[in-house]
């Protein structure tokens, strides 16, 4: 089953590990081995997200864990999650074969030869085409298994569920890899073992990773439907600590605002408001010394309002993000989404903020990268955790914090020359930001679109403001000359008009009303009124007449006003 999972990160050695091994090797001690399976989730925690590639060790030992334990377990357990997931390994019940050694995956033939059978594996998956997978005991080794003690069997399966969740993290999160098949089976191997332990704690987390996975695989309605589950099976006292505790925080929440980013992105308004009570209610409640839940959450929280054009109520929820006095995962991440709601209070009510140098520097110090000319596939996790569980990612969210410089700099007086050069850096420096989150292979796939359709609305507005800021410069900047250094001094117009329309397309067909109307909000602002309000009212008739008190709010904050 494991090679289901991830064939190329198991080592050929340890395919042909067998229970009888592991009673010799541990000395029939159950404990020592329970131990070194907590010790192989632990490790597969901390370099997973602190090292360099750590995914890639990480999943490993994650592998390992899960192999371990299937090993182990009672042949009951065993029996009844293997029937669980017939629909994956082939139609022939598990209760009629013995286990009692090692699970090697073969296609349909009759080979029973273990060398030629590890050597003719490929990267296993379920392909019912070229005729039922069968799951085959090794029964070729030179001693007698009957001598293993009953004792020496696992009986608390939690021990494995942080390996299952690791790895389902990795194979949303990071570059390894996975494609749905792997994805999808470890997905319900996981379903079935927390089924057999039967505590709600951990069939919550499962909810959450199926949210995510139908998420991935363009299944919205079931993901909505998935969320919605977790919400009335959710019990702050009993399962939040627990949650963190065995996954490293309250997923439960984060789900819920994910999802709420979601309900909001396909209009439905009411139903990612009472997604964000729910969640500002349990916040009120989290310790945030507890895990990095709390802290995560006021980002994720603050950048839903923010979307709302509701600037007051994110910079409250955020507030507080840039002191928490201890890093955590998404910390980065956090501290942007602070500094973007403070920013639009004061653009809003048109009072000109003020930043530290450093934080100047360092927005514009991308243009003195490559970056500039080249695109960085290889990213921090972090950056793909973002992408995937808020709607506007670590680089997008720098590209907003530029067009706020930009916005800032505007209400200077006197307005000289100077300050239309450093206006024309930051926007050249945001739409270097854009152009590496959209310039992303799995950039437009389905859990990371939101990001994505919020990146083309901002190259837009960035490339007016370029537009404007070059003619403003046009005695001193040439296209093609040193300060040009993106190369599109002249062509902003017809960039930002294929930006919009690939938006409008997109939301057209993945059911966004709610980007339908900021893509037509924006048609209008820069000049085509007919198509801006043709979209603006196909979006308020899918999001219905019922909000619009809030979709004239919406349309009003995010109006696009380039003064220079």
């Amino acid at each position: 089953m494991v090679t289901l999972v991830g064939d190329e990160e198991i080592m050929g050695d340890l395919r042909r590990v067998t229970k009888c091994h592991l009673s010799c090797v541990f000395s029939d001690d159950i404990y020592a081995l329970e131990t070194t399976i907590k010790m192989l989730c632990k490790f597969g925690q901390s370099v997973g997200t602190l090292e360099k590639e750590g995914y890639l060790f990480g999943s490993e030992l994650y592998l390992q864990a899960i192999l371990v334990v299937l090993l182990v377990v009672t042949d009951d357990v065993f029996n009844n999650i293997t029937n669980a997931l017939l629909n994956f390994l082939g139609k022939v019940p598990m209760d009629k074969r013995m286990r009692n050694s090692s699970l090697i995956l073969i296609d349909g033939n009759d080979s029973t030869e273990l060398d030629e059978q590890v050597s003719t594996q490929t990267t296993a998956l379920p392909n019912h085409q070229s005729g039922e997978r069968r799951i085959r005991c090794n029964q070729e080794r030179s001693y007698h298994q009957e001598g293993i003690e009953d004792a020496f069997e696992i009986d608390d399966l939690t021990i494995s569920f942080p390996a299952f969740s690791g790895l389902l993290t990795f194979y949303r999160d990071s570059p390894i890899g996975a494609n749905k098949s792997q994805e999808t089976f470890l997905a319900n191997m996981f379903v079935a073992v927390t089924r057999e332990a039967n505590e709600p704690v951990h069939l919550l987390r499962t909810k959450c990773v199926l949210s995510h996975l139908y998420l991935k695989h363009g299944d919205v309605d079931k993901a909505l439907e998935e969320c919605e589950g977790i919400k009335n099976m959710y019990d702050h006292d009993k399962q939040s600590v627990e949650l963190a505790t065995q996954y490293g925080m309250d997923w439960a929440l984060i789900c819920i605002c994910t999802m709420a980013s979601t309900y909001l992105f396909r209009g439905k308004l009411a139903q990612a408001q009472a997604n964000i009570d729910f969640l500002r209610l349990q916040m009120n409640r989290l310790d945030e010394f507890k895990s990095s839940t709390k802290a995560m959450s006021k980002g994720n929280v603050a950048s839903y309002y923010f979307r709302l054009g509701e600037y007051e109520k994110a910079a409250e929820i955020a507030n507080g993000i840039i002191a928490t006095d201890y890093g955590y995962f998404f910390k980065a991440l956090g501290r942007l989404q602070e500094e973007l709601a403070n920013r639009n209070v004061a653009l809003h009510v048109k009072r000109e903020f003020y930043t530290g140098a450093d934080d100047d520097a360092d927005l514009l110090s991308v243009l003195s990268t490559d970056l500039v000319i080249k695109i960085r596939h290889k990213r921090p996790m972090l950056d793909q955790s973002a992408e995937t569980l808020v709607d506007t990612g670590i680089d997008a969210t720098k590209a907003a914090l530029c067009e706020c410089r930009i916005r800032n700099l505007d209400l200077k007086h006197p307005h000289d020359k100077d300050t239309t050069r450093e206006q024309f850096r930051y926007a050249q420096a945001g739409l270097v930001y854009l152009k590496q989150t959209l310039g992303q292979t799995d950039a437009n796939n389905h859990e990371r679109r939101k990001n994505y359709l919020m990146g083309l609305y901002q190259q837009a507005r960035l490339l007016s403001w370029h537009e404007k800021l070059a003619d403003s410069l046009r005695d001193e900047i040439r296209v093609g000359d040193t300060s040009d250094i993106l190369q599109i001094i002249g062509d902003e117009t017809e960039t930002a008009r294929r930006s919009l329309k690939e938006c409008e397309e997109l939301s057209f067909e993945y059911g966004y009303p709610y980007m339908l109307m900021l893509v037509g909000n924006l048609y209008s602002d820069l000049g085509d009124i007919p198509k801006g309000n043709s979209l603006v009212q196909r979006a308020i008739g899918e999001m219905g007449d019922q909000n619009m008190i809030r979709i004239q709010q919406i349309l009003e904050r995010h109006r696009f006003r380039a003064t220079t």
